[in-house]
C-alpha cells in the first residue's frame, strides 16, 4: 500500500505469508494466507488510516474476496508504554 494510504502508521507495514520452517512449535500458527501488521501511536491514527480514501477505496475493491468468517482483526497496546 502507498505511504500515503498509511497516514500517521510507523515504518512500512509488515506483510507476510506463513513461514513455512520445519521444527516450529505446534502452537505457532499456519494456517493463514497473508498476515499485515500496522503499528499507529494512538487511536487517531489509526482512524486516519481507516478513514483514507486510498485504504477505503481498496477495502471497497477487494472485500468481496475476504472471507469475513476467517477474518482476524487484532487490536492490542504495548505494554511498555
Amino acid at each position: 500500500m502507498p505511504q500515503d494510504a498509511r497516514p500517521d502508521t510507523r515504518g512500512a507495514p509488515a506483510q507476510g505469508r506463513p513461514a513455512r520452517r520445519q521444527g516450529l512449535p505446534k502452537f505457532v500458527k499456519k494456517n493463514y494466507d497473508v498476515a499485515l501488521l500496522i503499528v499507529v501511536d494512538d487511536f487517531a491514527a489509526l482512524q486516519a488510516y481507516i478513514d483514507n480514501p486510498i485504504h477505503v477505496a481498496f477495502v471497497e475493491k477487494h472485500q468481496k474476496h475476504f472471507d469475513m468468517e476467517k477474518l482476524h482483526v487484532f487490536d492490542f497496546a504495548n505494554q511498555n508504554k
